[in-house]
């Protein structure tokens, strides 16, 4: 039994030390991206079962677009190690962004109230603006 669990310790710390290689570690930024997408996916899910709209295969392809979001996430960082830039972030702060319209969009249509110039600022890092914010 012993041995199990330390098999099972020893494939754990491997998985995670290929991720954190992966993902260029567990850093804030990368942290706040984690927790909104998990935010995005709960919202979405509360404001379909709101809307009577709850579908296992919109739900599925959400999954699939996170999973996706992270893909690049991966790239980003791997890219960023070879060529000497930090893409990583550029990449993790865009996705930051996007998230956070999702949020405020899947709110705003369960009924809560979004600040216009809130909405207006996300949309401007989303698009890469950085005049008048």
């Amino acid at each position: 039994m012993e041995n199990t669990i330390t098999i099972i310790k020893v494939i754990g710390a491997g998985i995670v030390s290929g991720l954190a290689y992966l993902f260029g570690g567990m850093d804030m930024i990368f942290c706040v991206l984690i927790w909104l997408i998990t935010i995005d996916y709960i919202t979405g899910v509360i404001n379909a079962i709101v809307q009577g709209k709850l579908n296992s295969e919109v739900g599925a392809k959400g999954i699939a677009k996170k999973v996706g979001m992270l893909a690049v996430v991966a790239i980003s960082n791997l890219i960023s190690q070879y060529a000497g830039m930090d893409i990583r972030t550029f990449v993790i702060g865009y996705y930051i962004a996007n998230e956070s319209i999702s949020i405020l969009e899947n709110a705003g249509r369960m009924g809560a109230p979004i600040p216009k110039r809130l909405m207006d600022i996300l949309e401007q890092l989303k698009k890469g603006e950085d005049d008048d914010i």
